[in-house]
């Protein structure tokens, strides 16, 4: 017969048979309305046909909240439970959790939950029988990266570090999703990347200032397991204006004609009114017009950037220098 060992205080081995169990269960679930029900019977074959069943119900409402209610018989008495709650996904989100029961001993608990930027934060109190006990817990997780050292909720697989050139308040997105704002040194930690995976990380270029450039909003990494990478994202000054170009008679420049800045070789188009905006000036600029039949003109004038400000210049008279 099988069996197993256990050992008393006067050190005396003795052999204990292995008991045995054979039950019997069914169950049954259905959906209806986004609301579950189920059903659960056993009985068991051994212990002198001890039976139970149990039956409940799950209503969701919201997209993070759900109540649900049940009762039960056993082979001794019956009990009967209802739990309420809410789960948090985000940054931001408050959940609850509260549960009662009446079974032998009732039991009975509460819980609050806030997800922080850097931590999950918990406070509750359990009730068994005329016994509480209250906790509160706090679960976060601290990682290095690029020299920085960052604060936020548990990281179960990889994470990166989103770098913007020092450009503040710039949102960033996971997979389309808001994860936060980067810090004033222009830095954001993304937890819970996928290792070995591609992940897609995404700025909104509207948050960064209207006389800045951003070389590309959206990268794709693949970091390994338990590690974090670093995540540029290039946003600089781009030193532009708005040019009013006319002729020498006080007429826009045509439409279509192409202004070259003279230092960088840059072509823009020039649009309605004689309009055309050129990054990268310096404090002293030269600008070559081609006009659509292949005249030329330039224009000579000076810069002076304002943060967070696209200047409009002109209108500036294009000097012709041939045909």
């Amino acid at each position: 017969m099988p069996g197993g060992t256990a050992s008393n205080s006067s050190g005396i081995v003795t052999l204990q048979p292995t008991a045995h169990m054979h039950i019997v269960t069914a169950s049954y679930s259905v959906q209806a309305y986004n609301m579950s029900f189920y059903a659960t019977g056993f009985h068991d074959l051994v212990r002198g046909g001890g039976t139970g069943v149990l039956i409940g119900m799950t209503i969701p409402f919201g997209q993070r909240s759900s109540v649900g209610v049940s009762a039960g018989s056993g082979s001794t008495e019956g009990y009967q439970q209802m739990q309420v709650q809410q789960s948090v996904q985000n940054p931001g989100d408050w959940g609850y959790q509260a549960y009662a029961g009446t079974s032998s001993p009732a039991h009975s608990f509460a819980d609050v939950q806030y997800k922080s930027p850097w931590a999950l934060v918990s406070a509750g109190v359990d009730r068994i029988g005329a016994q509480n006990t209250e906790r509160a817990e706090v679960q976060g997780a601290v990682s290095f990266a690029d020299g920085g050292v960052y604060a936020s909720n548990q990281i179960n697989d990889s994470f990166a570090v989103v770098d913007t050139d020092g450009a503040p308040g710039v949102t960033v997105l996971r997979e389309n999703q808001k994860v936060g704002k980067t810090d004033s040194s222009g830095r954001l930690l993304v937890p819970d990347l996928r290792s070995f995976d591609v992940n897609r990380l995404t700025i909104d270029p509207t948050d960064v200032s209207v006389d800045s450039t951003v070389d590309t909003a959206t990268r794709e990494v693949r970091p390994q397991y338990r590690s974090g990478v670093v995540v540029p994202f290039h946003v600089r000054v781009s030193h532009g204006a708005l040019l009013r170009l006319v002729d020498k008679a006080g007429k826009p420049v045509p439409l279509g004609s192409v202004a070259t800045l003279q230092a960088t070789g840059v072509g823009v188009p020039v649009g309605y009114g004689g309009e055309a905006y050129v990054q990268d000036l310096g404090a002293h600029n030269t600008v070559n017009v081609t006009g659509p039949k292949g005249s030329r003109c330039a224009v000579a004038f000076d810069f002076t950037a304002k943060p967070n400000d696209i200047p409009t210049i002109g209108p500036l008279t294009c000097q012709e220098n041939g045909s």
